[in-house]
């Protein structure tokens, strides 16, 4: 896609916005977007230690914090971190906590 860097992790400007290594996995995944409540169908089409990018029909739509399933039973927290056409970026969360730290 030319001029649309911003799909592969660049700028506008062609410079590389990412500091982690990325790791290509083509994974089906659900999405569960929280409020409003509504369930996305995605592909996982790259993986890092803090964030992945998801591609899908529809998933313009996610508002975060939602709740991404990979592999049927592994669910993380994630909020998006960059939008482009039929591709998002996803920052995950930290583990939400009890509050039982007393």
């Amino acid at each position: 896609m030319i001029g649309d860097h911003h799909h592969l992790g660049e700028d506008p400007r062609g410079s590389e916005r990412r500091t982690e290594k990325r790791f290509t996995r083509l994974e089906a995944i659900r999405v569960v977007q929280i409020k409003p409540p509504r369930n996305y169908d995605c592909v996982l089409r790259d993986i890092s230690e803090h964030g992945c990018r998801l591609v899908g029909v529809g998933i313009e739509g996610i508002r975060g914090p939602f709740q991404m399933t990979t592999g049927g039973t592994h669910t993380r927290l994630c909020d998006v971190a960059w939008r482009g056409r039929k591709t998002i970026g996803v920052r995950f969360l930290p583990p939400e906590t009890s509050g039982d730290d007393a």
